[in-house]
Parts: structure tokens; sequence; C-alpha cells
């Protein structure tokens, strides 16, 4: 979990929950770690995923299901 916020393990009971670094890069470098990425509308997200090879979600809408098939390696073509 990597935020602009402090975050704490226990805000999420019953997942494995890793918290980033806390600075930019330390962060950045947790997140391209990462088996999959999702977040929302980020070019921070898409650089961690470009970077790790990690497949990404962005999220757009509250409403859609995240689906492992819906993951893809950001290729940085389209940058928000």
């Amino acid at each position: 979990m990597c935020s602009d916020e402090p975050r704490y393990e226990r805000e999420f009971p019953g997942l494995q929950v890793g918290i980033g670094a806390g600075s930019a890069v330390g962060d950045m470098c947790a997140l391209a770690k990462c088996d999959y990425i999702f977040g929302p509308l980020s070019t921070f997200s898409m650089w961690a995923s470009f970077y790790g090879n990690k497949p990404l979600f962005l999220i757009h809408d509250s409403k859609v299901r995240i689906e492992r098939e819906k993951f893809g390696v950001a290729d940085l073509a389209e940058i928000p």
C-alpha cells in the first residue's frame, strides 16, 4: 500500500499488505515489485507498472469490477 497519507496494515484486516517506504522513490520501487498494481488514474502507478513490468488496473469508475483479465502492463503510450 502506497499513499501520500500514512497507512497502516491494521486498516486491511484479513489481507496480506505491505506498506511502502513513504518516499516517492521508495514507493515507486515497492509498487514495481508487486505482482499486480491497481489504483486511480495516475502517472505514478503507470510508471511503476512500466518500470517493474507489472500488470496494472487503473480505476476510472468505482462501480467497475476489478478482474485479473483487465490488468495489463502500462506502455506509457497514453499518459494522463
